[in-house]
């Protein structure tokens, strides 16, 4: 209290309130001075950017004056770039002319700007049309002044209509072409529209004309022509010059022809500009042209506009090719000056901004001037107080009042936090509980509803807390099952969709049946099913017992009959080849094939070929065949049959499938084998001198055998005329691992057995088989042609 009456206190709490007054009010000036001064520096830096950038573009007519005034910004704007908030005491004139030099350059960026996409624009459309019509060219499609081409098929359907029957119409460009390519400038500038001018028959014009005249309204400001011929050639003497510009203009059309020799037949044909003063028409062909005492040159694009003839599609593809590359070229070069224009923005510097903004600021400089000399003048009289005992006190009221600062902090905190909990609270009440508590009143009907008492008490419930108790989270508990409860679904629906169908199958096979497809019930189909089970199917089953005992007897009779027959018929084979074989001897050896029991089947051999089978009625049911055979054949049948309860896996089928195919086939209860007996009566078998022999020593066998089965195929033995065969037999690559002995023992053996042979062998063979051949010839292959030439001499043996 004595502090707060002292006087010294009062003086030094007024010059201090006044300083910290004043002291506030320079720095808030100051801030807003250097805020101002960062955003003119950050305009001057984004203005000597741009104008950097415009400057480094190549000069062209649109960016001529954007990069004029571009100049004058950076020397109007150099002056700001690196002062400070000191810029504000100088005068007006170099911010004025900073903002007419921003305004200058704004308008000429915005007319630049404008131009450019302009031209962007036109040149983007030029592209879009020209790809069209070099797409159509590249399917040889000209692209004609639009419309032309509906234009004739809408007055060739007409006329077709009206006359029942169609009518040909040309475009007078594609029935022409140029003879002279050096002329074909002149002649498609002078042509120019004449060249889209459409060609009819004389016959039909009168019909055509009204209908032309009708139908070209449809196609606005568009110049059609239709030519009159049959006019023209009434009416006209038409004798071309033989230096007219006709001659360099062929086709095979008549009516063009005509047209031509009408049109061009009076332009003469200069080489040099001189010569034209000579003819009333004439034309050089670099396309001067002299008409009507005028001599003036065509214009070039008329010239370049190739439509005639085939080789104009090609004309035209080079051109728009070369159009759209210019045309890309420029797109390029445009693009990013567009671009760098469009990244220009209006100027801070406006009028308002320097009479107005400017020059609070520079009022504010002055204030701060004033400011510093006022807060000096304060902190001198400050230095003449006695405040050795106000700073003892100040420190004191310093220190309590951070206390009370905190303590006030903590209870505006703890008040925020009671705040925000009884605001959870209230919450909680009357929001979050009772939507909750309606949930579950409705989750829990559900469940009622769909789940009886017992599932709920012991299946759901359970289930759920166990999930729970594992997951901790009913959030995954719920997507777990959904998870499963949309597969459970699409299986029930699925095993339901084949149930529906088999219940619709059951209906179709046995009407009339009225039960119902897609009921949810199948007491009908059960009840069917036990009626079946109780009464009808064990009368079907003793039938079905019935039928498969005869038929199984049946099977065994034939299955053992058809097994002996054919080891009958092998071994009668076998002794027919032997008989061929005796007569024809391979050198100093002669061959025997040998049939006899397999030792590994052998008692399945002496049960099928026994005696007892075919003696009696009764077959293998024969009491001696049955006491002799009986669990010999049921250890057969056991093995390539099963029984009609039984469900076989993929290894057992699999088994049964291998014993079917070896107990059905009657080579496994036979060995085969050849005998070779050399001059001495020694004996070999084949088997047992097969993998000790050369290649040619293996062979001889083979081509033994194979002689052998065709001397049979042909019966050679046979001298009735059973016998009167063509014994023809044919050998590729023939002999080709034998030496020349055994292919000469190999022809000869052909020969005693009668057969005729056409033997195909390599080159290294010819030598040994062309001197006991009746004939050679040479196939020779030449690309992709044969020649068959005689080869070596006749020989006859």
């Amino acid at each position: 209290m004595a502090c707060a009456q002292s006087s010294v206190f009062q003086e030094e709490e007024k010059l201090r309130g006044r300083k910290q007054a004043l002291l506030d009010e320079r720095g808030q000036l100051h801030r807003e001075m250097r805020s101002l001064t960062q955003e003119i520096k950050k305009e001057a830096l984004r203005l000597n950017n741009l104008c950097s950038a415009i400057l480094e573009q190549e000069a062209e007519e649109n960016l001529l004056p954007v990069q004029d005034a571009a100049q004058g910004v950076l020397k109007a704007y150099a002056v700001f770039a690196s002062e400070n908030h000191e810029m504000f005491s100088h005068s007006l004139a170099p911010f004025e002319n900073a903002r007419q030099a921003a305004a200058v350059l704004s308008e000429a960026v915005r007319d630049a700007r404008h131009k450019i996409e302009d031209r962007l624009a036109e040149l983007k459309e030029q592209q879009d049309q020209k790809r069209v019509a070099l797409a159509n060219l590249r399917k040889n499609i000209k692209d004609y002044p639009k419309g032309l081409l509906q234009f004739k098929e809408s007055l060739a359907d007409e006329l077709e209509h009206q006359l029942g029957s169609p009518v040909t119409i040309d475009i007078l460009a594609d029935v022409l072409e140029v003879a002279d390519e050096r002329w074909r400038g002149a002649v498609e500038g002078y042509l120019h529209a004449q060249k889209f001018y459409l060609l009819i028959d004389p016959a039909y014009y009168q019909r055509a004309l009204p209908v032309f005249d009708r139908i070209k309204r449809d196609f606005g400001s568009a110049s059609f022509g239709l030519v009159d011929i049959g006019k023209l050639r009434e009416r006209e003497t038409i004798r071309p010059r033989d230096d007219s510009l006709t001659k360099k203009v062929e086709t095979e059309n008549p009516l063009a022809r005509s047209y031509m020799d009408y049109l061009l037949g009076r332009v003469v044909c200069c080489n040099r500009v001189e010569q034209l003063r000579n003819f009333k028409i004439a034309l050089t062909a670099d396309g001067v042209l002299y008409q009507g005492y005028v001599a003036r040159s065509m214009r070039r694009e008329w010239m370049d506009d190739a439509f005639i003839g085939r080789r104009a599609v090609s004309l035209r593809i080079s051109r728009l090719e070369g159009e759209l590359k210019q045309i890309a070229d420029e797109l390029h070069k445009q693009a990013p000056i567009r671009q760098l224009l469009t990244q220009s923005k209006d100027p801070l510097f406006t009028h308002f901004f320097v009479q107005n903004t400017v020059a609070e600021k520079q009022t504010a400089y002055l204030r701060g001037m004033e400011i510093t000399d006022e807060v000096a003048g304060i902190d001198e009289r400050l230095s003449k107080l006695d405040l050795l005992w106000l700073d003892e006190q100040r420190r004191t009221i310093s220190t309590l009042g951070n206390e009370v600062i905190a303590l006030n902090k903590e209870k505006e905190q703890k008040g925020i936090q009671i705040g925000q909990q009884k605001e959870r609270i209230r919450q909680l009440d009357y929001e979050v509980l009772p939507d909750h508590y309606q949930q579950l009143t409705y989750v829990e009907d559900c469940i009622e509803a769909e789940f009886s008492p017992e599932y709920r008490e012991k299946t759901g419930i359970p289930r759920y807390q166990k999930e729970f108790d594992r997951l901790k989270r009913a959030d995954v508990v719920h997507k777990n099952f959904s998870s499963r409860l949309e597969q459970s679904t699409n299986e029930r629906d699925a095993a339901q969709k084949k149930l529906f169908e088999a219940r619709r199958g059951y209906n179709d096979q046995f009407k009339p049946c009225s039960f119902r497809v897609e009921s949810m019930d199948n007491g009908e189909y059960e009840a069917e099913q036990r009626l079946l089970e109780e009464s009808e199917l064990p009368r079907y089953r003793e039938k079905i017992i019935t039928a498969r005992e005869s038929a199984m007897e049946q099977f065994q009779n034939d299955f053992l009959a058809k097994l002996k027959s054919s080891i009958d018929q092998v071994q009668d084979q076998v002794r027919n080849l032997n008989r061929a074989l005796r007569q024809a001897q391979f050198g100093t050896d002669s061959y025997q094939f040998r049939v006899e029991r397999n030792p590994d089947y052998a008692e399945y051999y002496d049960m099928i070929m026994a005696p007892e089978l075919m003696e009696g009625d009764m077959g293998l049911f024969a009491l001696p065949f049955q006491e002799k055979y009986g669990q010999l054949i049921e250890k057969l049948f056991s093995q390539i049959t099963m029984a009609d309860d039984t469900q076989l896996n993929a290894r057992k089928q699999s088994e049964l499938q291998e014993n079917i195919q070896r107990y059905t086939d009657f080579r496994t209860y036979l060995k085969f084998d050849l005998e070779t007996t050399d001059q001495n009566g020694a004996k070999q078998l084949l088997s047992q001198t097969l993998n000790t022999k050369s290649g040619g020593e293996t062979q001889t066998p083979f081509y033994i055998a194979v002689l052998a089965s065709f001397a049979q195929l042909y019966r050679v033995n046979d001298t009735s005329s059973f016998g009167n065969t063509v014994r023809l037999t044919v050998f590729d690559e023939a002999f080709n691992k034998m030496d020349s002995d055994r292919i000469i023992e190999s022809v000869r053996l052909l020969r005693k057995m009668g057969l005729q042979a056409i033997i195909c062998t390599p080159p290294d063979k010819v030598s040994d088989i062309m001197p006991i051949a009746d004939r050679t010839l040479l196939v020779s292959k030449d690309k992709y042609r044969m020649h068959i030439l005689p080869f070596g001499k006749e020989i006859t043996p």
